[in-house]
């Protein structure tokens, strides 16, 4: 199973104080995560079943000894957004936001299934968007030193998935088995 690990990410970012109630906020945030597994069996102990497979290419003799992944993830979001004051007093303070966010998703996969032949799996997956980002930010001081505070925030982009999945068996030289791809807009 090609899962990824906690990898580190970061996000950076910063505000501009317009007047005591409304300022600017800009935000970036980048992650990556990259995943290498291998499965082996000895003969004659079971198979490995290639579940990411094209399931119209299966046949009876479809079982594999090794099996090796290779997987990469990464996103990027831009914040860039308004925030202004809802309510605050001495102790507390309640923000609107609003603004939006363009983001962008990159997910790569390579299998390969070994055993008298091998069939190996290429699928890419794309999606680049931009929408709307609305929220509340709340403070509230406690006493004592004591000082709590939540954010929650809704993001709507809009925008286009691409993806592609390629399937061939390495001795049987030629076209590949599966060439496949997809597009569509969806709002995520």
């Amino acid at each position: 199973m090609a899962d990824p690990a906690y990898d580190p990410g970061y996000r950076i970012g910063g505000s501009f104080a317009l007047s005591d109630t409304a300022s600017l906020i800009a935000a970036y945030t980048w992650y990556e995560s990259s995943v290498n597994d291998r499965a082996t069996l000895p003969g004659g102990t079971g198979f490995l079943f290639p579940t990411l497979v094209h399931p119209n290419t299966v046949n009876v003799a479809n079982d594999y000894l090794l099996a090796e992944a290779d997987y990469d993830i990464e996103f990027q979001f831009l914040d860039l957004a308004g925030s202004f004051l809802l309510h605050g007093d001495c102790n507390t303070r309640i923000d609107g936001i609003a603004g939006f966010r363009l983001g962008a998703l990159e997910q790569d996969l390579f299998a390969t299934y070994s055993i008298l032949g091998t069939q190996t799996v290429d699928s890419r997956i794309d999606f680049d968007g931009f929408g709307p980002r609305l929220g509340i930010s709340a403070e509230r001081l406690a006493g004592r030193g004591c000082y709590f505070y939540g954010n929650a925030f809704a993001n709507f982009l809009a925008g286009q998935f691409e993806a592609e999945f390629v399937q061939n068996a390495v001795l049987a030289p030629g076209a590949p088995e599966v060439n496949t791809g997809y597009e569509d807009d969806r709002i995520v």
